[in-house]
């Protein structure tokens, strides 16, 4: 059965070999591939056959009937070049250099044909008007009106070097331009019709791909009505739930801090265990209002409510709550403040949301090292504020700052640290700063440390409400 496997798609490439059009058979396999090249390919075949075909009764009759050596010489010569032809589009796998040759041996033929004669017109005139439809349908427009120019000026020198044929040779010459007449009707027709099949086949295509589109569209619609109904459900369900936990563990934290203290004057165990209740409660908590946020955020209903902010105060505020949370981890915690910025106007609550996380985070993954705020206002453009947090922790990898602000993602190597927390800071941050009028950026490098700026509007006031699809 292995043994017989690959023979299959070669029995099949062979069946389809065969029922290709004989036409076809003469194309180069990469000319076959685009539907332009076969097109133009396939008429310089048909159309180097015919010319062939049709001219050998022209060469016979020609015999027959005049004794023109250079005259029978051109047209014996057309009639193997364009036999010819088919083998030198397989051997230069282009179908421009068989097309040039063609065109130009039309040239040259029409040429020597005059000059035999030794009289203007002949009846190869006819396929003058050949030339550049012939050079439109194989290479395209430039070389249609190149080719029409080129007769032009070969029709006009002839007509200025050649006397008009009359008497005894325009009858000579009957039998010859019927002939030629009939096998430019012959051409002319062909074309016409190529054309008109090639133009429906590429409409047919176009109606294909237009309703391929259709589908597509339309299923990628309801995909994404499906999406954002399940987002909205999602979101009311966390809200829901991050409410509802809220309540009960609040009482546990309420109790657990009597207790606490109920119990500390002795120091004994319990004490030590009511204590761990309300640290763990209270670390519970955070974590639900993170959940409750996010939702809120994504269902569009968190509101903004912008004030003037007094930074000396906010600041301190601030260092309260942060350098406990550096010196557990052996860092030194500092604040640049720049000189002269006193207030800014945005919304207090948020804006220090946005810090604590970007804060916490820096004194989780750093150990006995620094933990920089610089606040000051953006060089260029001075209406806008810049807030960097800078660590000297373990920093992060390209692929792990690329999905660091992604929901519910913790890209810290280490299990102990991913352990601590949902993954929602940094996507929380990033909804927050959006909702305030600015953007965050981040750079790391890992062993060194990571920095992550939030760039804020100094004065302007945000809306009042969250818009449905603030973008994240």
């Amino acid at each position: 059965m292995a043994n017989g496997a690959p023979v299959q798609p070669a029995r099949e490439s062979s069946t389809a070999h065969e029922r290709r059009p004989l036409i076809d058979r003469l194309i180069p396999e990469e000319l076959l591939e685009d539907h332009e090249l076969r097109f133009r390919s396939r008429v310089l075949i048909t159309v180097s056959l015919t010319i062939s075909g049709l001219l050998v009764p022209v060469v016979i009759v020609r015999a027959t009937t005049m004794r023109s050596d250079a005259g029978l010489t051109s047209l014996v010569l057309t009639v193997i070049v364009s036999l010819a032809l088919p083998a030198l589009l397989r051997l230069t796998r282009s179908h421009l250099i068989p097309s040039y040759t063609l065109l130009s041996l039309t040239l040259v033929a029409f040429f020597l044909a005059e000059r035999a004669l030794g009289a203007f017109p002949v009846p190869a005139l006819l396929y003058y008007t050949m030339a550049p439809l012939l050079a439109g349908f194989l290479i395209g427009s430039r070389a249609a009106l190149l080719f029409g120019a080129l007769v032009a000026i070969e029709g006009t020198v002839m007509y200025r070097l050649l006397p008009p044929a009359s008497g005894p040779l325009i009858e000579d010459l009957a039998p010859t331009f019927w002939m030629i007449l009939l096998s430019g009707i012959v051409m002319t027709t062909l074309l016409t019709l190529a054309y008109e099949l090639n133009r429906r086949r590429a409409l047919d295509r176009a109606h294909a791909t237009a309703e391929e589109l259709r589908e597509t569209n339309h299923a990628l619609t309801h995909a994404r009505a499906r999406a954002e109904d399940a987002n909205l459900a999602k979101s009311d369900f966390l809200a829901r739930m991050s409410h509802e936990l809220r309540t009960p563990l609040n009482a546990i934290i309420g109790y657990a801090e009597l207790l606490a203290e109920d119990f500390g004057a002795e120091q004994d165990e319990h004490g030590e265990d009511a204590r761990r209740i309300a640290h763990a409660g209270k670390h519970l908590l955070e974590l639900i209002n993170e959940v409750l946020d996010l939702s809120k955020v994504e269902a569009g209903e968190l509101e903004i409510r912008p004030a003037e902010i007094e930074l000396a105060d906010f600041i301190e505020s601030l260092r309260g709550t942060v350098e406990p949370l550096a010196r557990r981890g052996g860092n030194t915690f500092s604040i640049e403040l720049a000189d002269g910025l006193t207030r800014v106007r945005s919304d207090p609550l948020r804006l220090r949301q946005i810090l604590l996380n970007l804060l916490g985070n820096a004194c989780k993954f750093t150990e006995r090292g620094r933990v920089v705020l610089a606040i000051a206002p953006d060089p260029d453009d001075p209406a806008w504020l810049l807030l960097s947090v800078h660590d000297t922790g373990i920093g992060m990898t390209e692929e792990q700052l690329s999905r660091a602000f992604e929901p519910f993602v913790q890209v810290s190597v280490d299990p102990a640290l991913r352990r601590t927390g949902t993954g929602l800071g940094l996507a929380l941050t990033r909804r927050l700063s959006a909702l305030l009028g600015g953007a965050v950026t981040a750079t790391s490098r890992v062993d060194v440390g990571s920095s992550f700026t939030v760039r804020l509007p100094a004065t302007t006031a945000p809306p009042l409400r969250t818009p449905s699809g603030t973008p994240s």
